[in-house]
């Protein structure tokens, strides 16, 4: 859209007869220019003088008929010559212009496997009774339940969910926000949400993303650790002495007791 507005053109011709877009590369001073439909237009880029360039060109299709190659001449430039293309004349296939390569991407739908495959041990009874098969090991997976589209996903494929990821990441960050100043109402309910399996289980993959990694961290020490560590803090300066049979007969005001610490020695005050 950019070139076809620098060189004037409408957007409904376009569609009806097309775009012939071209790229003119000057090797010595490494300047590009571009033309749409044969008009010169003022886009241009300066690159260093020499460098290696692979230009490439990504298409959408809407129709059948796209993409048209033409190896036309164009002004200063020298035509190319049918015999540098090197096409057999007994080919099927059309041959493309050196170095030019088209590829065509499809759509392709995969599923993530697990990283290490169940140990599966098989044994047939009989003819009649059949096989038998057990599973020593059990592969455990995470996987999040999306109600808007009544499907599960795997937790590690949230790294290509960009979408999804934030949001679950947004969710841990307020179960942290909820557990603050010791609610331990909100704290034991949430623990029915994200229990100690879903917890190990983050912490302890080596394949999860570190964003969702952190959040885990963060809501294991908001829900377990936070208030504790804040009670021990508040009482860091804090000492209980046990009141015993032994320290109630003693009496640290007069002179005759006798202990390690120091008396007294001023009277009693009492308000």
């Amino acid at each position: 859209m950019e070139l076809l507005t620098a060189a004037g053109g409408s957007s409904s011709v376009s569609k009806m007869a097309g775009i012939l877009a071209g790229c003119l590369i000057n090797t010595a001073t490494g300047e590009l220019k571009f033309h749409v439909n044969g008009k010169q237009t003022e886009m241009s880029y300066r690159v260093e003088p020499g460098t290696i360039l692979y230009p490439a060109v990504f298409v959408l299709p809407t129709s059948r008929e796209v993409l048209q190659f033409e190896l036309g001449n164009i002004e200063k430039t020298l035509p190319i010559a049918s015999a540098q293309l090197n096409e057999r004349s007994n080919a099927v296939q059309l041959m493309c212009p050196p170095r030019l390569k088209m590829e065509i991407c499809k759509t392709r739908t995969w599923l993530r496997v697990p990283d290490q495959c169940a140990r599966v041990t098989s044994l047939k009874l009989s003819d009649t009774r059949g096989w038998s098969v057990l599973c020593d090991d059990l592969v455990r997976t995470m996987m999040l339940y999306v109600p808007e589209r009544d499907s599960s996903i795997d937790i590690l494929e949230l790294a290509e969910h960009e979408s999804l990821c934030t949001f679950h990441q947004q969710t841990l960050r307020l179960y942290c926000s909820l557990c603050a100043q010791g609610n331990f109402k909100i704290a034991h309910i949430l623990c029915q949400h994200v229990d100690e399996d879903q917890l190990m289980y983050a912490i302890q993959s080596k394949y999860l993303s570190g964003s969702l990694r952190r959040c885990f961290y963060d809501v294991l020490i908001a829900i377990h650790l936070k208030c504790h560590y804040d009670a021990r803090l508040a009482e860091s300066h804090e000492y209980i002495i046990p009141l015993n049979a032994k320290l109630k007969d003693r009496n640290y005001f007069n002179y005759e007791t006798k202990s390690v610490y120091p008396h007294a020695l001023n009277s009693d005050i009492t308000l």
